[in-house]
């Protein structure tokens, strides 16, 4: 019987850590007002354009797909790395190449810049 509760109990235990995990994975977008579950997206490429708060991300073309343009926003919330240095939003120029990662709503969370080029891996054979 003693050995019964003390299962019990560590499952009690592991039930309330694994909560307590998931809880620790939601992300509050930049402007959320609550903590919700955010679905992220990540957009590789280079910033063409800078409109204020808003840049637009031109990803290349590759053998199937044609290039595409994506406009983010870009929030004093939003993490900024340029070459991996912390940096500010108002660091951002044209030509840098990026990895951002943004929200259901283009407003990005997370910006890592390069003033070098992207290397490309070798094709898998």
């Amino acid at each position: 019987m003693k050995s019964l509760l003390g299962i019990l109990a560590l499952v009690a235990i592991i039930g309330g850590l694994s909560i307590s995990v998931a809880n620790a994975c939601k992300v509050k977008p930049s402007g959320a007002t609550s903590e919700v579950t955010a679905k992220l997206v990540q957009i590789r490429g280079k910033i063409t354009k800078i409109d204020g708060d808003n840049i637009t991300i031109t990803t290349p073309a590759s053998k199937n797909k044609d290039a595409k343009e994506t406009i983010a926003t870009v929030t004093a919330n939003t993490l900024v790395r340029i070459d991996k240095v912390k940096k500010t939003k108002d660091d951002l120029k044209v030509d840098l190449y990026v990895l951002a990662t943004l929200d259901e709503s283009t407003i990005a969370q997370e910006i890592n810049a390069s003033t070098k080029a992207p290397t490309t891996r070798p094709a898998n054979k």
